[in-house]
């Protein structure tokens, strides 16, 4: 949330790089480019703002890029880091660029209290439960 906040004011399309490699194991995302990219940036004294958009600008593309990799037309957008406002529309709005169909949560909370409303609707399908 730090981080999240630290953006504020700061704009653009910077980010940092990666790589994604489709292998027999699956996909896989090498972050050291994002890492020494950060680590570069904090030690240039390159303002915190900067780094952090930077960051989730980065991680936007990462998801855009598995799901490239993938080949899923669908992708669900799902879990706490989606708290994260910047991150969540910066998301929404590369996967849309990029002829992606993203789907995420509007009236349930994508973090654990979304995973309770899950169990409650597990018990209420349950043959025999009213």
């Amino acid at each position: 949330m730090a981080l999240e906040f630290a953006r504020e004011g700061a704009e653009g399309d910077d980010r940092y790089g990666f790589d994604v490699q489709r292998g027999p194991e699956g996909i896989v995302l090498d972050w050291a480019p994002l890492v020494i990219g950060v680590a570069r940036d904090v030690g240039d004294g390159v303002p915190t703002a900067v780094v952090s958009l930077r960051f989730h600008n980065t991680l936007a593309e990462m998801i855009a890029s598995t799901a490239r990799a993938a080949g899923e037309r669908r992708v669900v957008l799902s879990g706490g880091c989606f708290q994260n406002k910047y991150l969540t529309e910066r998301t929404i709005v590369r996967l849309r660029q990029e002829g992606f169909d993203p789907y995420w949560s509007k009236n349930v909370p994508p973090n654990d209290g979304g995973i309770a409303v899950g169990q409650i609707a597990a018990v209420v399908r349950e043959p025999g439960r009213r």
